[in-house]
């Protein structure tokens, strides 16, 4: 399996894209796994220090930034797809999963509009203005919380917690089935609200 993880910017991206591939790593050890993040992100030091591939294109918010940085914002949209498409032509994934950040965006869209396998992590109640494009045009949405099921279309979205380290991931396989986690950590909270749910099946 070819796969391309896209986002960062923050752990709360970053960490659930390393325990994705340390997963998928785990059940295709000949998987090829390359990041897409942004220069000005954490994953431009935290990737390369897990051993992992990374590419960086032009990415950043334009939702509640001054005018100044949102002028700047929009000014790198046509250059981040352009690179976007690029890494994807040159990379040839199998599946290209976005969780979350500037990158994901870009990256996911094109992606999707090549008709590849898509998949996007939402981790927060309610998702941000580039989940909620992205829902309408990838094959599938995991999300933490049951709740938050009600902005996407049903027919996409998945509860699946949030990935951790080493523990499951969801993805699109080579004949299209989708795995649904083995292991994700659920929090809401205190810590008599945090659980482990796990399982280990395939569907499609």
């Amino acid at each position: 399996m070819r796969a391309i993880i896209a986002g960062g910017g923050t752990g709360g991206h970053i960490y659930p894209g390393i325990a994705i591939a340390n997963e998928i790593k785990k059940r295709k050890p000949d998987s090829e796994i390359l990041f897409v993040g942004t220069a000005s992100g954490l994953e431009a030091r935290i990737i390369p220090a897990h051993g992992m591939n990374l590419k960086l294109i032009e990415a950043s918010g334009i939702k509640e930034k001054s005018l100044n940085d949102m002028v700047k914002g929009i000014l790198k949209i046509p250059m981040g797809f352009f690179q976007a498409m690029k890494i994807i032509f040159s990379f040839r994934p199998d599946i290209v999963i976005g969780v979350g950040g500037y990158a994901s965006g870009p990256t996911v869209f094109c992606a999707a509009m090549l008709r590849l396998p898509t998949i996007i992590l939402e981790q927060n109640f309610y998702p941000g203005l580039t989940n909620r494009i992205l829902s309408k045009v990838v094959k599938r949405v995991g999300v933490n919380f049951e709740s938050s099921t009600q902005f996407f279309k049903k027919e996409k979205v998945v509860v699946a917690g949030n990935p951790v380290k080493r523990r499951g991931f969801k993805a699109v396989g080579d004949e299209g089935e989708l795995f649904y986690p083995s292991c994700f950590w659920r929090k809401s909270g205190s810590k008599k609200n945090q659980s482990m749910r796990c399982s280990g099946t395939a569907n499609t």
